[in-house]
C-alpha cells in the first residue's frame, strides 16, 4: 500500500507552531504583522469574516450561563450567572504602531473624549469604543491607517468623501454602518462634523426614550 505524501508542515506542525507562538510573544513587530494580516484578511475575505464573527458571537453566548434551581416550595427559579468579561488595555491598540499613527490615535482620543463629560472610552479586542448611553464611535487602529465606525446611516454622509465606505451589508466588529478611513490629522479634521452629528443623534434619541417612559 502506497504511503500518503505529507508536507514538511504536517510532519513538523507542533515544532513550527511552538516557534511561531514564542516569536509572537517576544517580538512586538511580528505580533503586529500577524494582527495586520488578520485584519486585512477579515476585510477582504467574506468567508473568513463570517467565521470570525460567528466565533465571536459564540464566545459572547458562553459568557452567560443559565441555571435552574428549586426554592423551598419546589418551584424552579431561573438564575443567570454572568461570567467575567475580559478587559483589554488601551496599549493593545497603540503598541507596535508607527509614531504618526500613535500620535493620531491620541489626537482622536482627546477630541472625542472632550465632546461630552459623560463620554467613556472602552478598549475592546478589535477596536476602541466611545460611548455615553450606547456606542457612538468605534476606532480600529491599523499600521498605516485608522478606521472609524460611526452610528450613522450611509445616506447621511454627503458628498461621499474618498475615505468613506458603506458597511451596512458587511459584517464588522465596530458599531455603525459608516466606515471612515483616515491616516492624518487633516483627514480627521474633515470628518469632525460627522462625529458631532453622531453625538447629537445619540443624545436626541436618549431624550426621546426618557420622555416615553
Amino acid at each position: 500500500m502506497q504511503k500518503k505524501k505529507t508536507t514538511y508542515y504536517q510532519r513538523n506542525k507542533e515544532t513550527i507552531l511552538a516557534r511561531v507562538n514564542q516569536k509572537y510573544k517576544n517580538d512586538p513587530s511580528f505580533r503586529e504583522k500577524v494582527k495586520e494580516y488578520s485584519r486585512n484578511r477579515y476585510h477582504e475575505d467574506e468567508e473568513y469574516r463570517k467565521r470570525t464573527i460567528d466565533a465571536a458571537r459564540k464566545r459572547h453566548k458562553r459568557q452567560r450561563k443559565i441555571k435552574y434551581i428549586q426554592d423551598e416550595t419546589g418551584k424552579l427559579i431561573e438564575v443567570i450567572i454572568e461570567r467575567p468579561i475580559r478587559v483589554y488595555p488601551l496599549e493593545l491598540h497603540i503598541e507596535g504602531k508607527p509614531p504618526y499613527i500613535q500620535n493620531l490615535i491620541q489626537y482622536i482620543r482627546k477630541y472625542i473624549l472632550g465632546l461630552d463629560s459623560l463620554m467613556k472610552e472602552v478598549p475592546r479586542k478589535y477596536y476602541i469604543a466611545y460611548k455615553t448611553s450606547e456606542n457612538i464611535i468605534c476606532m480600529e487602529p491599523h499600521l498605516e491607517k485608522i478606521k472609524l465606525y460611526l452610528k450613522l446611516k450611509p445616506t447621511e454622509i454627503k458628498g461621499s468623501p474618498p475615505f468613506f465606505r458603506d458597511v451596512s451589508r458587511l459584517k464588522h466588529f465596530g458599531t455603525g454602518d459608516v466606515e471612515l478611513t483616515i491616516s492624518s490629522k487633516s483627514e480627521f479634521d474633515a470628518i469632525k462634523p460627522y462625529i458631532e452629528l453622531t453625538c447629537k443623534k445619540i443624545e436626541l434619541n436618549g431624550k426621546v426614550k426618557s420622555k416615553s417612559y
